[in-house]
């Protein structure tokens, strides 16, 4: 279904770390923090991929992107800069993901024991296909956002979202 990968980008400013607070989740992928570290997660219907770190600061806005394609795996990156990267996967019985809503700030209704989260985010943007691809078609530039919401060239979506 997604053959270039996916990609989000959004800029997050953590006011507080709270253990088990998701910042985004959804169906397919979280982003949240537990045991000191931040944790970036994607799941097919059979496999999940799911990278940490600890270099997500508090009280400082910095953009972040996270980039999966079942070749190159999971990739997080921090300002332009490769903070985490896998491509281990963990097979899993199939999983029946029916809910795409995204949730900011709290955990998907899927998610068992989160809590929410304390942070700021503003442009989140979500596209269907993994960053180096999107570099390579000059979709992204480093430190912009080329197009900002609507339908691109090869039919990849752009989705921002802004929460004021």
């Amino acid at each position: 279904k997604r053959k270039h990968g996916m990609t989000m980008q959004f800029y997050m400013n953590p006011r507080e770390f709270v253990e088990d607070g998701y910042f985004i989740s959804s169906g397919p992928y979280q982003v949240y923090y537990k045991n000191g570290r931040v944790h970036f997660k994607y799941s097919s219907s059979t496999r999940t991929w799911e990278v940490s770190t600890n270099q997500i600061d508090l009280n400082e806005w910095q953009k972040i992107d996270v980039s999966w394609d079942a070749e190159r795996g999971l990739q997080v990156y921090r300002d332009d800069r490769l903070i985490g990267h896998t491509t281990y996967y963990e097979e899993h019985d199939p999983l029946i993901i029916d809910d795409y809503n995204i949730y900011i700030g709290k955990p998907s209704p899927n998610v068992q024991g989160g809590q929410s989260a304390n942070f700021m985010i503003d442009e989140m943007e979500y596209w269907y296909a993994n960053r180096d691809y999107l570099w390579s078609q000059g979709f992204l530039t480093e430190g912009e956002y080329m197009y900002p919401v609507g339908q691109c060239d090869d039919g990849l979506v752009a989705l921002q979202i802004s929460i004021a």
